[in-house]
C-alpha cells in the first residue's frame, strides 16, 4: 500500500487549467507487506528518504520512465517496420509465383489470337 502527495505550483502566464505546473512537494509513505527480506529493506530505504531529496528522486523516476517509453517506441517502430519489409517480400514472393506460373502456361498459337481478335471464330452461321 502506498500513500503518495504532490503540491504543484502553477507556472506564470499559463492559462491552461489543466497543465500542472512546477512540483514544489512530494511526499508519500509505502507500506510493504511482502515475503523476502529484498522487498523490506528497499521499503525501509525509500520510507527514510529525506523529503528534501523527493524532488530529486521524483527527476530520477520520470527520467527511468521517460526512458522505458523511448525504448518502447523505439522497439515499437522497429517492429512496424520488420512487418513493412516482411510485406514486401511477401509481394516480391507473389509477384515471382505469378510470373513463373505464367511462363509455364502454353502459348496461344499466332493465327489462333488473330483469329479470336477478329471473331472469326464466333461468325457461326
Amino acid at each position: 500500500m502506498a500513500v503518495h502527495a504532490e503540491v504543484w505550483d502553477p507556472r506564470a502566464g499559463q492559462a491552461s487549467a489543466t497543465a500542472y505546473g512546477d512540483c514544489s512537494w512530494i511526499g508519500g509513505m509505502a507500506f510493504h507487506y511482502a515475503m523476502g527480506e529484498g522487498v523490506r529493506e528497499a521499503s525501509r530505504s525509500f520510507a527514510e528518504v529525506p523529503t528534501e531529496d523527493m524532488p530529486e528522486l521524483a527527476a530520477k523516476i520520470a527520467k527511468n520512465r521517460e526512458k522505458r517509453a523511448r525504448q518502447k517506441a523505439n522497439r515499437r517502430a522497429r517492429s512496424e517496420e520488420e512487418e513493412e519489409k516482411r510485406k514486401d517480400e511477401e509481394k516480391r514472393e507473389q509477384a515471382a509465383a505469378e510470373a513463373s506460373r505464367r511462363a509455364g502456361l502454353v502459348q496461344v498459337h499466332e493465327s489462333l489470337a488473330e483469329a479470336l481478335k477478329k471473331g472469326a471464330l464466333l461468325d457461326v452461321k
